[in-house]
C-alpha cells in the first residue's frame, strides 16, 4: 500500500486548505482555466504555493489560447446521439482572452417531448508568460512547460 495515501479535495483553489502539507498536487481538466481573473488565479497558484512541502510540485493542464481562438472561435457545435442531443454556442474574445459558452442539453422522453438544460461557462487562456510571472509572484519556479493538442501542461515547483 501507499505510504501517504492521495487526497481528492474539491475546494475553489483561491482558498485551498488542507490539514498537512503534500509533496505534489495535480489540478486537471481545465480547472485553472475557469480563474478568469488574474489576481484570483495568482491567488490559487498561492495557495497551492502554501499547501506544498519544500521542494513540492505543482501539475496543471490549462486550454491554449490557440485553441479558444481557431477551434472554438465565433462558432455553433451540435451533436444527437440517440435521445440526448446538444447545441453548442461559443464566443472567443481575443482583447481578454475570455472563451464563452451556452450549451443546452435535449433529452428525449417520448416521441415530441424534450427535456432541456443549459448551461454558460467562461474559460480564460493564460500566455506562458503570465503563468510564469504569476509563478514568480507566489515563490515558484517553472520547470517545464509543454503543449500537446489544444493543453499546455505546466510543471512548477516550490
Amino acid at each position: 500500500g501507499l505510504e501517504n495515501r492521495p487526497m481528492f479535495i474539491c475546494q475553489p483553489l483561491q482558498r485551498l486548505r488542507l490539514r498537512r502539507g503534500v509533496d505534489l498536487a495535480v489540478c486537471a481538466l481545465d480547472s485553472l482555466d475557469y480563474i478568469t481573473e488574474p489576481e484570483d488565479c495568482r491567488q490559487a497558484i498561492f495557495r497551492v504555493y502554501r499547501a506544498l512541502n519544500p521542494g513540492g510540485i505543482f501539475i496543471f493542464d490549462m486550454k491554449t489560447d490557440s485553441f479558444y481562438r481557431d477551434e472554438l472561435g465565433d462558432n455553433v457545435f451540435a451533436d444527437r446521439a440517440g435521445r440526448v442531443s446538444y447545441v453548442w454556442q461559443n464566443h472567443y474574445d481575443e482583447k481578454t482572452h475570455i472563451n464563452t459558452y451556452d450549451i443546452t442539453f435535449y433529452r428525449r422522453i417520448f416521441a415530441n417531448i424534450c427535456l432541456s438544460c443549459s448551461e454558460k461557462h467562461k474559460q480564460r487562456a493564460y500566455s506562458v508568460k503570465q503563468i510564469k510571472d504569476i509563478a514568480a509572484k507566489c515563490g515558484m519556479e517553472l520547470l517545464e512547460h509543454t503543449v500537446r493538442g489544444e493543453r499546455a501542461y505546466y510543471i512548477l515547483k516550490k
